[in-house]
């Protein structure tokens, strides 16, 4: 949950929360208690995950090389395209 709500940011962090609350109503149908706790946790460290991403950001406008998550998972795809998948 921190690395998505570090990295993503518009539209997409309010689409991730929207997922988030959905998977949360779920899992307290299936009585599963454990992810609830987990997320209450982590909104509870608000004001750290702001913090982080303020740093994150920092970091990267001092790099001037700030690439958005699309970019990232197309660079990442397109190395992969490149690699010989073995199946067993």
């Amino acid at each position: 949950m921190y690395l998505h709500a570090i990295h993503l940011s518009g539209g997409t962090k309010v689409l991730w929360y929207l997922q988030l609350m959905g998977e949360m109503l779920i899992r307290i149908f299936t009585f599963r208690f454990h992810y609830l706790k987990a997320v209450f946790l982590f909104l509870r460290n608000a004001k750290e995950v702001a913090a982080s991403r303020n740093k994150f950001s920092a970091l990267f406008q001092n790099i001037h090389d700030i690439k958005s998550v699309k970019e990232v998972v197309k660079i990442i795809r397109s190395s992969l395209e490149k690699v010989q998948i073995m199946k067993f």
